[in-house]
């Protein structure tokens, strides 16, 4: 909902089980709802955990291909607005291509929501379509559009965002930027902010 205020940390922990296998754990917490009556309420947010494959890895003539899927564990306090309490689940299909200092990714995601409504699960589309630019050695920007069809009481929508990257070293990278939403029933506006961090490589062999 437009009139909602919602401020939250995400923090996404990424590892290489194998060169082509990768698991994701992500959290939204801490997280805060303030509604139209100016009340608001904080608590742990959901927790998301998945599983990506590549199916083929990029190369000159052909672009990088994965799949994944991940699952929504309810951990946000449904009583107070912070979560649906229901499970979800995400099967993800990922294309990547870089030409030179550009990076082109297209994501299409088909969402099995449970409803807040009833106890069924409702499907959805969503689709992301981005371009990376490298504009010096640390700095690049990222324009991305995304939408999403309706799926039970929400709405569909599509967004605009535009990101500035900064990368600090070889390991730390900082990104800060806008989100728009480009239909009637998207929040208006938000802003993005994170860092990246590289913090080691545990498959590299020792000798």
């Amino acid at each position: 909902d437009s009139c909602h205020i919602q401020q939250d940390v995400p923090l996404a922990l990424r590892f290489a089980v194998r060169r082509r296998i990768l698991v994701e754990l992500d959290t939204d917490s801490p997280y805060s709802l303030k509604d139209t009556s100016r009340v608001t309420e904080s608590g742990a947010g959901d927790t998301q955990l998945g599983i990506q494959g590549v199916l083929l890895t990029e190369n000159k003539s052909r672009p990088g291909v994965a799949l994944a899927y991940c699952i929504k564990v309810p951990t946000a306090d449904e009583k107070k607005g912070l979560g649906t309490g229901r499970v979800d689940q995400s099967f993800i299909g990922l294309i990547s291509k870089t030409a030179g200092k550009t990076t082109v990714d297209f994501n299409a995601i088909y969402l099995l929501a449970g409803n807040t409504s009833d106890r069924h699960h409702s499907s959805s589309g969503q689709a992301a379509f981005a371009v990376t630019e490298n504009i010096t050695k640390r700095f690049g920007v990222q324009g991305e559009v995304s939408g999403a069809s309706r799926n039970d009481e929400q709405a569909g929508a599509m967004f605009g965002l535009g990101v500035v990257t900064y990368q600090l070293n070889k390991r730390t990278v900082f990104d800060t930027g806008l989100r728009f939403g480009l239909t009637p029933f998207a929040p208006k506006v938000g802003v993005v902010a994170g860092v990246t961090f590289g913090i080691a490589n545990l498959n590299k062999k020792h000798h």
